[in-house]
């Protein structure tokens, strides 16, 4: 464990509310590999750097209004030349940060016997294709029952964006969810967050369901980068 993520974790254990900026892509010259984190808690102490000192001013603000209240979101800056040139760059470049608060994760599961009925019908279910929007609806409609304020209210989709077999099309599912997140209000709402999977994935599918909830879809169309998205994702529970 780096001393970065050592040190967020005692600040969340000192009951600190903490934003993590996690680098997540470069493009050109940067100072930092993807994986560089910088930590805001909410007493304005800062630990850590993205791009030694290019755009973390810009970050610490990015942080003050997601602790004052705005969601998480990917944040993309251009580092000039002549700011490249103070961190000893030859040229300058682009990069996108993913800025989150960190939160408590809660265990996934405690009615062990209704999650093992679950997977048996998963087991013995008798689909001739891949009923992704179905699936999504089913799991939309059940976290929208356990569903509870001030709690985080998620789902993770790991996908190629096809559907083969479902009995709803993309509209009527964008249609539905979308209606059902208007209708809770904010008290509870349930977002989704897809990560579009492989080469070939269909990402405008999975964009309009993650958008439609108020959720995220995040790019893994490269499996090389699967680790660093999965970062990105947990960065927001």
């Amino acid at each position: 464990m780096s001393s970065v993520h050592a040190l967020a974790l005692r600040w969340r254990g000192e009951g600190r509310r903490v934003v993590a900026a996690t680098l997540v892509e470069t493009v050109g010259s940067a100072p930092l590999d993807p994986g560089a984190v910088m930590l805001v808690d909410d007493q304005g102490r800062i630990e850590g750097s993205v791009t030694g000192g290019c755009v973390e001013a810009a970050l610490v603000d990015e942080a003050q209004g997601i602790l004052a209240g705005a969601p998480p979101r990917v944040a993309t800056y251009g580092i000039s030349d002549s700011q490249a040139a103070d961190v000893g760059l030859m040229c300058g470049g682009t990069v996108r940060v993913f800025v989150a608060e960190l939160r408590d994760v809660e265990p996934l599961a405690s009615d062990r016997e209704t999650v093992d009925a679950s997977l048996d019908d998963l087991r013995f279910a008798q689909r001739e294709g891949t009923p992704l929007y179905d699936a999504i609806a089913a799991a939309y409609e059940e976290m929208a029952r356990r569903a509870q304020p001030g709690r985080i209210n998620a789902i993770v989709v790991l996908s190629d964006g096809q559907d083969t077999d479902s009995s709803i099309s993309l509209d009527s599912l964008v249609a539905k969810i979308g209606a059902s997140s208007a209708e809770g209000g904010d008290d509870a709402p349930v977002r989704i967050f897809p990560i579009a999977y492989g080469e070939g994935a269909d990402t405008g599918a999975l964009q309009r369901i993650a958008e439609a909830t108020g959720g995220q879809w995040f790019d893994a169309s490269d499996a090389a980068k699967i680790d660093l998205v999965f970062a990105s994702v947990i960065n927001n529970f």
